[in-house]
């Protein structure tokens, strides 16, 4: 299930680019900086590093863990969703799946 909610995540980023990069006024490298390297550096940086302790750990924690910063993660990104607050807190739209894609490695290790 956790699985079917990352995948959920990386499909919905794919399906809103074109609004994206028109609000945020990205180029079409930039976007496509959002839509890979975003997601799979830091599933590659967390994943890696956390699959020895998801062996000699109880997985299920790990993963516990995993989906409260997870959510924690996406609990800003969401309130940042308004245009207005987007640039009046310097929000860049790397940042929203650079930090939900953290416990996305955590749970992928698994």
């Amino acid at each position: 299930m956790v699985t079917t909610f990352a995948m959920l995540d990386h499909g919905i980023l794919s399906l809103l680019i074109q609004q994206i990069i028109a609000e945020f006024q990205l180029t079409d490298t930039q976007a496509s900086l959002l839509l890979g390297p975003a997601f799979a550096s830091i599933d590659v940086l967390v994943g890696i590093p956390l699959s020895p302790l998801i062996v000699r750990r109880a997985r299920t924690k790990i993963i516990a863990i995993g989906i409260t910063v997870w959510s924690l993660a996406t609990a800003p990104a969401v309130l940042r969703a308004i245009p207005s607050s987007c640039s009046s807190h310097g929000w860049s739209p790397a940042q929203s799946p650079a930090s939900v894609g953290t416990p996305t490695g955590a749970t992928w290790s698994g």
